[in-house]
């Protein structure tokens, strides 16, 4: 597995492949996650961008814990084929249900490497931040 980098991933409510090959991202996060309230259960989707030296088999092991008590929300054991030519590759995993009771961090770990993929703040319901109003050039609302 050393020679598999995790470089960088999502955070969504889901993630869809169309016949062509192209992802949908639905619902993407992006500072933290935060829930209308507390506690919430939900699914969360996740996405792992990988670099991988050399063609081949790769298996990897992906777990989901909730901080800051470190509880483990799930796993999942996967593993996908790396054409030659190819030296990055997108993973979207599968679902996870999730039970979140206080604002933390969802922390997404690939086990056999030891790294850490996401990290994602759970913030508070009240910290939703208030989304500004889009103005016309003529300063009425849209």
């Amino acid at each position: 597995m050393s020679n598999v980098r995790f470089r960088q991933g999502i955070v969504c409510d889901d993630i869809r492949q169309e016949m062509n090959g192209k992802f949908i991202i639905i619902g993407m996060y992006s500072a933290s996650f935060v829930p209308a309230r507390l506690p919430v259960a939900t699914q969360i989707a996740f996405g792992v961008w990988a670099e991988v030296e050399g063609a081949g088999t790769y298996k990897c092991n992906f777990e989901l814990s909730l901080e800051p008590d470190g509880s483990p929300v799930g796993s999942v054991e996967l593993e996908f084929q790396m054409p030659a030519e190819e030296k990055e590759i997108f993973i979207p995993l599968p679902k996870f249900p999730v039970n979140i009771g206080s604002p933390g961090h969802i922390v997404l770990k690939e086990k056999l490497s030891g790294q850490e993929v996401i990290r994602l703040k759970i913030s508070p319901p009240s910290s939703v931040p208030e989304q500004p109003v889009a103005q016309s050039p003529s300063g009425a609302p849209h």
